[in-house]
C-alpha cells in the first residue's frame, strides 16, 4: 500500500463535501473469509475448454477439468454426467460438464 492509498483509506467517505461523513469498519473472522472465498471460487468452475470445440473425448474433457478420466467415467456411470456417443467414442459437451460440476458443487437442498 503506497502513501496515497494509505491516506485515502484513512479518510472518511462522503458523497459530497456538504454531506456528513461516516466511517464504516468491517470485521470478519479469517476462517469465515476463507469459507466465503472458497464458496465463490467453487461457484465458478475452472474448466479450460479448448476454443472452437463443441465436444471433447473423455480424456480431453478430463484434462480440461484437471481431473483423471476415472472421475468423469464414475460420474457418467452414476448418472451424474450426461454424455453422447460418436461411434464407440464417448464425448462430453461443455454444458454437460458444467451442469455436472454445478450439481456436485451444490447438492440438493431440503430433504
Amino acid at each position: 500500500m503506497n502513501e496515497r492509498t494509505m491516506r485515502l483509506a484513512n479518510e472518511p467517505f462522503a458523497a459530497n463535501k456538504d454531506a456528513p461523513s461516516a466511517v464504516v469498519s468491517l470485521q470478519i473472522d479469517r476462517d469465515a473469509l476463507r469459507g466465503l472465498v472458497a464458496e465463490v471460487l467453487s461457484a465458478q468452475p475452472n474448466v479450460d475448454w479448448p476454443s472452437g470445440r463443441l465436444a471433447l473425448t473423455e480424456e480431453e474433457a478430463a484434462t480440461a477439468c484437471g481431473v483423471g478420466r476415472h472421475v468423469l467415467r464414475d460420474l457418467r456411470l452414476e448418472g451424474q454426467l450426461s454424455y453422447r456417443t460418436l461411434g464407440r467414442r464417448i464425448i462430453y459437451t461443455r454444458s454437460d460438464v458444467l451442469a455436472a460440476l454445478d450439481s456436485i458443487a451444490s447438492p440438493a437442498k431440503g430433504g
